[in-house]
């Protein structure tokens, strides 16, 4: 694995950085588990030949910062960045929760607004890997919070309303997580240990391509910002008709997998990637 300074990015940036680890064998870090079996193997296959730049750690870098943040809220019923390990047969899962308060787990994560649903289902999943670690701990787990950060968050579009009317007011949000039983909570880690296992590469799914849908801009003259984006064409013609808009016309925009034409550690490498009809951009 090389890392590489293409922006030349001060020392003093990239010194508290870190840089991505080989994937074990028989041994899953939560983030790995929940995450694309393909690209996990892709890793391990070609980690010699693998090539990153600092420039692709500087968003993980800043959650880091606000994991760090975290430690203030240490006391004698707060655990904070506590790390777990438990087994499934003969494969060792292990991870580092964020914050156990009580009977609750939180996990602080940062995403786009309007694109929380996109991570809903990895936060899911991933606090209740912790919960299953923190309950063979013996620990009573009766709650799972997502701390969201909205990192594109504008205040203009409350200050003068320019944003949809569910526009968060602030650049946070709080998600409560559906907390599965101890049982779903097994079966869930046995499943994801048999996909990583598995002999053969598989395809990723949409979820895990961070795959979006074709949308539809409604734009008016030659005006640079959106009036307002929606799903159909339908709805934007609609949206055009009922609200008299000037010189309107739609844009198509059409689906993207946003991880494969950038995030993806194994994009280099991945076969399906070449052919695939769904990397749209």
């Amino acid at each position: 694995m090389l890392m590489t300074n293409r922006y030349n990015l001060n020392p003093l940036i990239i010194r508290p950085m870190e840089a991505p680890v080989r994937p074990e064998d028989g041994r899953f870090r939560v983030t790995e588990l929940i995450d694309s079996p393909t690209v996990r193997k892709l890793k391990q296959i070609h980690w010699d030949e693998l090539v990153w730049d600092w420039s692709e750690f500087l968003e993980a870098d800043m959650g880091t910062g606000y994991h760090a943040r975290m430690e203030c809220n240490r006391d004698d019923d707060t655990l904070v960045e506590h790390h777990m390990e438990t087994t499934c047969g003969q494969y060792a899962l292990h991870g580092t929760c964020d914050c156990i308060q009580g009977d609750t787990i939180y996990d602080h994560k940062s995403a786009k607004v309007g694109y929380l649903q996109l991570h809903f289902d990895g936060i899911t999943c991933q606090t209740n890997l912790y919960a299953l670690m923190a309950r063979r701990e013996g620990r009573t787990i009766n709650h799972l919070v997502g701390l969201i950060r909205l990192k594109n968050w504008d205040w203009k579009m409350i200050a003068f309303g320019h944003g949809p009317n569910d526009y968060p007011p602030i650049a946070f949000e709080s998600a409560v997580l559906p907390l599965w039983s101890e049982a779903q909570q097994t079966q869930f880690l046995e499943e994801r240990i048999a996909l990583h296992t598995a002999k053969d590469l598989v395809p990723c799914t949409p979820a895990e391509r961070w795959q979006t849908s074709a949308s539809y801009a409604v734009m008016s003259g030659s005006q640079a910002r959106a009036k307002r984006i929606l799903e159909t064409r339908e709805d934007a013609e609609r949206y055009i008709q009922e609200n008299r808009i000037k010189d309107a016309w739609v844009q198509e925009r059409p689906g993207c997998a946003l991880r494969c034409l950038r995030w993806s550690d194994g994009r280099s490498f991945c076969p399906v990637r070449a052919v695939c009809p769904f990397v749209v951009c």
